[in-house]
């Protein structure tokens, strides 16, 4: 689908669906870009407004990259560190990064319990992160990763990872590789065949038809579950029935034979007595 970028910019470009971005070489990869690229040059397509999503010209970014001097940091903040960076593109911008949440008020125990059930290489890259910002001050050339957010309409930097540029030359790599990206890859608009785009579509619908098949599957488990639950629950209480029945029946018996049990007792005591006065009668001489 063709679609006009802001102010009529960028109308000859294609913006392919969102099933295609997968096949981009920008959607999944950390972008090299510069302050001003992020302020001027990356655009909104209103099909995916809302999504976090940004376009050079019609390559679709997710994630930036950029590397740049520490011009302010602050870390007064209760809650995250704000940090500006001047990258020498005529522009500076802010990157955000919240701080670690404390659990001084939990013991070790159950902090560590909780720790377990969290993914351990995310509370690590929390933890370096945090142990790097600590370390940096205005004048630091860092390198900073992460997503484009907006605070008071103005684009910043939500940070994922950083690092301290060791020196120079690192530095001077960098701009060579985002001025190499962008020459090879994000000066030239996105294309693809409508072969691929068919072919991911057909991907993408079964996928859609997959995850409808396994939650089919998923209600027909259920449904059989409850019905193996509802005829064991039959069958318990049939067999219950039957053994009541069958213990009233023995505890009937139980009573008669009983009954005729004390009832041969009695007589035997009736004969034992007339046996036992007729003894005591005196005989006539």
């Amino acid at each position: 689908m063709a679609a006009s970028g802001p102010n009529g910019r960028n109308s000859n470009l294609t913006f392919y669906p969102a099933y295609c971005f997968k096949a981009s070489r920008t959607y999944f990869a950390w972008v090299k870009l510069t302050a001003f690229d992020i302020h001027n040059t990356l655009h909104i397509y209103s099909a995916f407004q809302g999504q976090n999503l940004y376009f050079y010209l019609n390559h679709p970014i997710q994630f930036v990259y950029l590397v740049g001097v520490v011009v302010s940091y602050e870390d007064f903040h209760e809650k995250r560190w704000l940090l500006i960076i001047d990258d020498s593109s005529g522009a500076t911008i802010e990157v955000s990064c919240p701080k670690p949440e404390e659990k001084a008020d939990k013991n070790p125990d159950q902090a560590s319990k909780e720790g377990s059930e969290l993914d351990g290489i995310r509370l690590a890259e929390v933890q370096a992160r945090a142990n790097t910002i600590a370390s940096i001050d205005v004048g630091s050339v860092i390198s900073v990763k992460g997503k484009i957010g907006t605070f008071r309409d103005t684009r910043q930097i939500h940070l994922e990872r950083v690092a301290i540029v060791p020196d120079t030359n690192a530095e001077l790599q960098f701009v060579e590789q985002r001025t190499k990206s962008k020459v090879e890859v994000l000066s030239k608009p996105w294309t693809m065949s409508s072969m691929e785009q068919r072919r991911l579509l057909k991907v993408a619908e079964g996928r859609c038809n997959t995850d409808k098949a396994q939650t089919r599957k998923r209600k027909e488990r259920e449904t059989a579950r409850q019905a193996r639950e509802i005829r064991h629950a039959e069958r318990i209480a049939k067999k219950y029935e039957e053994d009541e029945v069958k213990r009233a029946a023995a505890a009937e018996i139980a009573r008669k034979a009983g009954e005729m049990f004390m009832d041969h007792k009695s007589r035997k005591k009736v004969k034992s007595a007339v046996e036992t006065s007729a003894m005591k009668v005196p005989r006539k001489l």
